[in-house]
């Protein structure tokens, strides 16, 4: 996965830092699932949760976004603030050094594993993975926390 990213982020002139979003760092892996390798990628700040097939390097970078466009689509976040998150190359996804974003990381990949033992469909295992309530408050679920980053009611 390091090596899309790294090939992904230098395949573009534009630098991270030039494009208007609020989420971000991301902390990722790779596990494994039914359908093969998966990405499971957590938003540091809110525990967004993107779940995706690795594929190919080629289409890693759609598949990123069609995830992060369909997560942040099923909270209700304006079109507009989509497009600006989800364009390519406007995140940050780097190493996990920290403490806490190893436990949230490991925390989301146990709940995730479990979930993909009742359900195969990705999109739905997102949309729960983003419904679980997370000891990080105020917010406690993801979906909460990205409303309010958003300044989104409801």
């Amino acid at each position: 996965m390091w090596r899309f990213v790294r090939a992904w982020r230098s395949a573009r002139g534009r630098p991270v830092a030039d494009v208007k979003r609020a989420l971000g760092p991301w902390a990722a892996t790779v596990i494994d699932g039914s359908r093969g390798e998966l990405v499971l990628a957590v938003e540091c700040q809110t525990c967004l949760t993107l779940l995706f097939e690795l594929g190919a390097e080629a289409t890693f970078a759609s598949a990123w976004k069609s995830a992060l466009t369909a997560s942040l689509h099923d909270i209700s976040i304006p079109a507009a603030r989509i497009g600006d998150e989800a364009a390519a190359g406007a995140f940050r996804l780097e190493p996990c050094v920290d403490e806490r974003s190893n436990v949230m990381l490991s925390a989301v990949e146990f709940v995730c594993d479990t979930e993909l033992h009742y359900q195969s469909d990705l999109a739905i295992v997102q949309r729960r993975l983003n419904e679980f309530p997370y000891d990080h408050p105020p917010d406690y679920a993801p979906i909460t926390a990205v409303k309010r980053l958003f300044g989104v009611r409801g």
